[in-house]
């Protein structure tokens, strides 16, 4: 699925969220990814490649294995997730949903220790 259908698919998502605090938490993801891309100037572009180059001389960096061996472990725990979610049947579930149903046993877990 290419970029653009992913996007659009994720706005038709955001749209049905129901809860503040969801809404919040993509507002406060959006506004730390701007953040992010803040244009840099030419110094601090030679600054940072002089860091670069000091990292590399100083072998403070990682190898492109080491990269992807991080990743495929990630991935692997990633896969089992979606797995035991299907597993319990969350696969197919909104956030709000999920959000509602621990709720509902916490409470029904706190209702229970306080009889």
């Amino acid at each position: 699925m290419d970029i653009q259908t992913r996007k659009i698919e994720f706005v038709h998502e955001f749209l049905k969220l129901q809860s503040e605090e969801s809404v919040l938490i993509f507002e406060q993801l959006l506004k730390s990814e701007k953040e992010k891309i803040k244009p840099m100037s030419v110094e601090e572009l030679n600054a940072r490649i002089d860091r670069s180059e000091n990292d590399f001389k100083n072998e403070r960096f990682k190898t492109t294995e080491e990269i992807l061996n991080k990743y495929q472990i990630l991935k692997s725990k990633l896969d089992k997730s979606v797995q035991l979610a299907q597993k319990y049947n969350l696969s197919k579930m909104s956030i709000d949903e999920i959000t509602d149903e621990v709720k509902s046993l916490r409470n029904s877990k706190t209702n229970t220790l306080s009889v």
